[in-house]
């Protein structure tokens, strides 16, 4: 798979601070990636390459300063240089220790689309969503930089 697919996926999302009343924040923040387990790659019969099971790492940093930590994990497919589809998830943890999770899916070779699934604390019953745009990637494909925007409503 090109690693471009593969790293462009993987930076994901990232959140403003939200208030625990029902509020609509807008999500602007930068992500400063690395990847820290190494997906494993599975030839199928077909000609098409699974990549499964690695684990990333972002530091998120809000528009105001805020800093969270995401882990993520992810099953992608291609074939040749061709990117076929993929999803995954992530753990989001916010600076008073609560969690929140969301999926993601390519909308393009170097962005994700993003959307809440659930979380703990303020984040319990949060909904929202959003688009990643990947700005740039090491030579070697293991660290990235991105842009996450879009809006999360807490209840």
């Amino acid at each position: 798979m090109n690693k471009k697919y593969l790293i462009g996926l993987c930076s994901v999302v990232g959140f403003a601070a939200v208030n625990a009343l029902a509020a609509t924040e807008e999500v602007n923040a930068m992500l400063y990636q690395v990847s820290v387990e190494q997906y494993e790659t599975i030839e199928l019969a077909n000609g098409v390459s699974v990549q499964s099971g690695g684990l990333t790492h972002a530091n998120i940093v809000n528009a105001d300063g805020e800093h969270l930590s995401q882990w993520c994990r992810g099953t992608f497919a291609s074939k040749g240089e061709s990117f076929l589809g993929g999803a995954g998830y992530c753990t989001i943890v916010d600076s008073k220790g609560d969690f929140f999770w969301v999926w993601f899916t390519p909308s393009g070779p170097t962005s994700n689309a993003w959307g809440v699934i659930g979380g703990t604390g303020e984040y319990q019953g949060a909904t929202g969503g959003g688009m990643t745009e990947q700005i740039s990637v090491s030579p070697d494909g293991r660290t990235t930089v991105a842009k996450s925007t879009g809006s999360i409503t807490t209840k």
